[in-house]
Parts: structure tokens; C-alpha cells; sequence
């Protein structure tokens, strides 16, 4: 019986200083993170400072108090662990199809499906939004699930065409030849292979799900929040989902006067209270948005 081969001296302590590094580079900006949150707003932390001169929970209770992140997290998990899990079943038809089967324009299928991957995100968010208006589509969760699993589905499949790839077809073939229907041949022969593959893909797509931004900010603005378009709002600039998006109800029934259309504009506009958007209801876009005698129910800038 041959003997196990031991670890050189110099190759485990290469492996410490490479899992000690990784560890670092994980560790320290989370550390970085926690101590921001922190940092008091009348005691600044600045050079030469190592630590925070004065620990408050302040910010921590102003977020949680003065913007909807509580909800904004039960719609986030929600909605990641719904896309999470429909992402997973649409996805193992395909990856079946490109791991076990061989037939003409499979390369070409497996590339064609990363194209959601090539578009910028806004540029697929604002299509995806007119794409639902024309279907009539205005659930704002539905929309925003639809959207997540077009954009991460590639993901799964690719993970999960890499699974299937590794089940031996001798093991399907005795489990087939034993008796075995279809679902025990895939619980028994495949599912113990592809079990790490599909734990990766519905982490990978939870994850991206979860911080994912852009169609989350143009289908789902203002009515259903996610914490990422919070995140957004705290980078600076007075950014705010409802100004950006600027999507408002307006009971516009038969207006025939430019002057009281614009009014009407400002006057559902005020309510987002942003300095970068005071001027969006310009004579351009009243008269693009509030063409006398459009008769409308809903009007969206």
C-alpha cells in the first residue's frame, strides 16, 4: 500500500502565508466597513487617527428610522430567494440539454445565452421597462423577478452545464437497466454529481440578485424598494429613487392648458424635493408629456 505523501515544511508554510493573505483581504475591508458605520458625526475620524475617536450607533438608527430599510430588506430577501429558486428550475432543462446531449448549434446556443451578460445594465433595465408596458405587465415585483431571472439565468446554466457534464453515463445506464423510472435515476445517478453545482448556482444568483440594481431601481421605483437603491441614495449627490425615476400619478383627465399642466408637473414633483430635478417639467417635456388635450389617466417622466 503506498504510503501518503507528506507536505514539505516550505509548502505549509506557503500555504499559512496564502490562506492568512486571503483572510486579509476579506477580513480588513468588512473590519473597514463596521468602524465607518461607527464613526460618530461629531467626532469625524481623520488622520492621524488609527481607531474612531467616538463609537455611536447614530447612523445605524438614522437608516433604520428615516428610510424604509426595514422593508426594503424583506423585499430584497424575498425577492432573491423567489428568483433564487425559479432561476434553478428554469435553468436545469438547459444545462441538461448542453451537458448530456450533442446536437448541431450547441457552441452557438452557449454563447448566445450570455448575451444578457454583454448589455449595460440600465441599458437592459430601461428596455425590460418598456417591454413590460407594452405586454401591460405592471406588477412591480413581477416585473423585477422576470427581469432578475433573464439577466442571472445565464449563471445557473452555466454552473449547472458543467454539473451534468460529470455524471458518468455508465452509472444512468445500470441505474436504467436495474428498473429504475426517470425521477430515481435522476435522485439516485445525478442529483448526488450535481448537488455542489446547484448549491453554487443558487448562491451566485441569491448574491447577484440581492445587490443587483439597476433593473430593481427602473421597474420596481418608488413603489417597491430594495436595498440596494438605498445604498444608492447614501452615495452622495441627494440621489433619491423616487426624483431619479420620477414616476408619479397624475389624474391629468383632458388637459387643454399647457400653463396648468406644468403647474400640475411641479406640484407632484415637489414632493421629491431634489435640487436636480427642479427643472425636469421644462416646455420640452410638457409638450412631449403634456400635449394639450392628451387625455391620460397616468403620466410617467
Amino acid at each position: 500500500m503506498k504510503a501518503r505523501e507528506t507536505l514539505s515544511p516550505l509548502r505549509i508554510v506557503m500555504m499559512i502565508i496564502i490562506t492568512a493573505l486571503f483572510m486579509l483581504w476579506l477580513v480588513i475591508p468588512f473590519m473597514l466597513t463596521v468602524l465607518w458605520s461607527l464613526v460618530d458625526k461629531t467626532h469625524p475620524w481623520a488622520w492621524p487617527d488609527a481607531l474612531p475617536p467616538v463609537v455611536s450607533l447614530g447612523r445605524w438608527v438614522e437608516v433604520w428610522t428615516t428610510t424604509a430599510l426595514p422593508q426594503a430588506l424583506r423585499n430584497s430577501y424575498l425577492l432573491a430567494a423567489t428568483v433564487s429558486v425559479c432561476t434553478l428550475v428554469l435553468s436545469l432543462p438547459a444545462a441538461w440539454a448542453f451537458g448530456r446531449m450533442s446536437f448541431t448549434g450547441k457552441h452557438f446556443l452557449q454563447n448566445a445565452i450570455l448575451l444578457p451578460l454583454i448589455v449595460p445594465g440600465f441599458v437592459v433595465a430601461l428596455f425590460f421597462s418598456m417591454l413590460l408596458n407594452v405586454a401591460g405587465i405592471h406588477s412591480r415585483f413581477g416585473g423585477i423577478l422576470l427581469g432578475h431571472i433573464i439577466i442571472l439565468m445565464p449563471y445557473a446554466v452555466r454552473i449547472l452545464t458543467l454539473s451534468f457534464s460529470q455524471i458518468r453515463q455508465d452509472t444512468l445506464d445500470a441505474a436504467r437497466d436495474m428498473g429504475a423510472s426517470v425521477i430515481n435515476r435522476f435522485l439516485v445517478a445525478c442529483l448526488p454529481t450535481i448537488r455542489p453545482g446547484i448549491f453554487a448556482a443558487l448562491i451566485i444568483v441569491f448574491t447577484l440578485s440581492i445587490e443587483e440594481f439597476a433593473i430593481s431601481f427602473i421597474v420596481g421605483s418608488p413603489d417597491f424598494i430594495t436595498v440596494p437603491a438605498i445604498l444608492y441614495s447614501y452615495l452622495g449627490y441627494n440621489f433619491n429613487a423616487g426624483c431619479a425615476k420620477c414616476h408619479f400619478n397624475a389624474d391629468c383627465r383632458k388637459i387643454t392648458d399647457k400653463k396648468s399642466c406644468r403647474r400640475l408637473c411641479r406640484k407632484r414633483l415637489t414632493v421629491f424635493n431634489s435640487r436636480y430635478w427642479g427643472n425636469i417639467c421644462s416646455d420640452s417635456l410638457l409638450q412631449y408629456y403634456c400635449w394639450p388635450g392628451l387625455s391620460v389617466a397616468r403620466l410617467r417622466i
